[in-house]
């Protein structure tokens, strides 16, 4: 009687008991959910699967536990001036122009228009289940052009002097070990002993796209 109740089960329970049983924080569990409802996807494309069993509504989102406060203007400039050379400029643009890890972190130099101080943002990476996704952004207002603060067009060319990748398609900020998009980690790093002596060790990286939508309203 177990063995046909259990051939009787839908896929679907299969996948939340699955999920369930993760055994890991929020953040991971919800993508390993998208990667799973992202293989299933194209499997049910190439015709290997008639439905996706993936139906589990908001999994692969990360609810969020509290609401962020934003950094001060004091709070982000010491934050940036606690950074290394190579990363200054991810907290800055980050900020003023409200870019999220995975939009910033895929910048190249293709991407800015010194002359009219424009940058384009058009891609994004993510890195489900540890793989490095290069696609474009989730919806047709992600894709955008952003105009950078004057104050910051000095910095902007500093950084493009000294760290940039070489070439049209040199990224702005890359992991100096296999000189690829930065990791999230590699920046946690840093980002967390910056906010620290600024004070607000309760501030992420993300924090600073909610610092950029406050000064730009």
């Amino acid at each position: 009687m177990s063995r046909s109740r259990k051939s009787r089960r839908r896929p679907s329970a299969t996948v939340r008991e699955w999920h369930g049983s993760l055994a890991t924080g929020p953040t991971a569990k919800a993508h390993c959910y998208a990667l799973l409802k992202s293989i299933l996807s194209s499997a049910v494309e190439d015709e290997l699967i008639a439905v996706n069993p993936c139906r589990m509504r908001g999994a692969s989102k990360v609810k969020r536990a509290r609401e962020i406060r934003p950094a001060t203007l004091e709070e982000l400039e010491t934050i940036t001036g606690a950074m290394p050379d190579q990363m200054r400029l991810l907290v800055q643009l980050s900020a003023w122009c409200a870019l999220r890890f995975g939009e910033v972190t895929e910048l190249r130099r293709k991407d800015i228009d010194l002359t009219t101080g424009i940058l384009r943002v058009r891609r994004r990476v993510t890195r489900p289940g540890g793989r490095i996704v290069v696609e474009s952004p989730k919806t047709v207002a992600g894709s955008r052009n952003v105009h950078v603060p004057p104050h910051l067009i000095p910095m902007v060319m500093q950084h493009l002097h000294a760290h940039a990748q070489i070439g049209r398609e040199g990224l702005l900020f890359y992991g100096v070990k296999d000189g690829r998009q930065l990791s999230h980690g590699s920046l946690l790093h840093h980002f967390q002993k910056a906010a620290t002596a600024a004070g607000r060790p309760d501030l992420t990286p993300h924090a600073l796209w909610h610092t950029g939508a406050v000064l730009a309203g």
